[in-house]
């Protein structure tokens, strides 16, 4: 038994489901199978009982939740005192954030931040959707984040930031470009051109597509939101964006949003940070700098 068992173990015992506490740890659901199995094997006893839906905890499934909260408390105290005996919290700044918060909504605050405090070293990293953003927290090797998925992060004091607004949008010479509105019947016949598979613009804009009575006849799915823009303004299909990713182009005239009656759709934006802990005096000033530049669209209007 390590921690890394432990930490799947209160993963499940606090969401009651292994898919979601694989979607908190950011990691497949066969893992996290696995390691309750190992675990439940090592200790010869069931830790859960199927109820439904719901991964509940038997009696020696309690017992061990109040043995693995401590240990995994005194984990995190000792990275915290380890940073604080090297100085980092003071010197170094870690922002993690998704690949349009990044690309697209950071870089100013970023530009900003430097140019205030230019003796922090100011490292900004990019996650992946399905990467392991809870475990990065709970080693304590990132001070802030930015992500979508905030639910099920117990280690986080999570607050909305942004929203980003999902776009319809096609290439300035698709058929559908000059059109005033777009009945959910044109739309339709259209080729859909998604970001991903599991990304939560896909999600979100389904979930809204089906309430409008859309089904796509054909996707295309590629893996990031710059290379869907660059099949929308070959004038290839229709798209689902976030507007930050094209304010520019739709500024410019290369991508032609769409008014589809009755839809509308967009997600928050969490900024994320230590619930055990205080923010560093250049975390905090970070984060302000972030939620006072909401997004008014392309760069000579505001972040881009």
């Amino acid at each position: 038994m390590d921690l890394a068992h432990l930490r799947v173990f209160r993963a499940v015992a606090e969401c009651e489901s292994y898919s979601r506490a694989a979607e908190q740890l950011g990691t497949s659901q066969p893992y996290v199978y696995v390691q309750i199995r190992d675990l439940q094997k090592q200790l010869g006893s069931a830790l859960f009982t199927q109820v439904g839906k719901r991964a509940l905890l038997t009696d020696a499934g309690r017992t061990l939740l109040a043995y693995a909260n401590q240990m995994l408390q005194l984990e995190e105290d000792a990275a915290w005192s380890v940073r604080m005996s090297k100085g980092l919290h003071r010197e170094q700044l870690t922002v993690v954030a998704g690949i349009v918060v990044t690309n697209y909504l950071l870089p100013e605050v970023v530009a900003a931040f430097r140019e205030r405090l230019p003796n922090i070293d100011l490292r900004l990293d990019t996650f992946l959707p399905g990467t392991a953003l809870t475990e990065r927290f709970m080693r304590f090797e990132t001070d802030l984040a930015f992500s979508a998925v905030a639910s099920y992060m117990r280690h986080a004091i999570a607050e909305e930031v942004w929203r980003m607004e999902i776009v319809p949008c096609v290439g300035a010479s698709h058929r559908l470009a000059e059109a005033a509105f777009v009945s959910a019947n044109d739309f339709s016949k259209e080729e859909f051109i998604w970001i991903g598979y599991a990304t939560i613009t896909r999600r979100v804009g389904e979930t809204v597509l089906r309430k409008l009575g859309i089904r796509p006849r054909s996707a295309l799915v590629l893996t990031t939101p710059e290379a869907v823009k660059q099949v929308v303004m070959a004038n290839y299909g229709v798209a689902l964006i976030p507007r930050p990713v094209i304010a520019e182009e739709i500024a410019a005239g290369r991508i032609r949003p769409l008014t589809i009656p009755g839809f509308a759709a967009s997600f928050p934006i969490y900024s994320m940070r230590h619930r055990s802990r205080d923010l560093s005096p250049a975390a905090a000033i970070f984060l302000q700098m972030a939620s006072e530049s909401a997004f008014k669209g392309p760069r000579t209007s505001g972040l881009a």
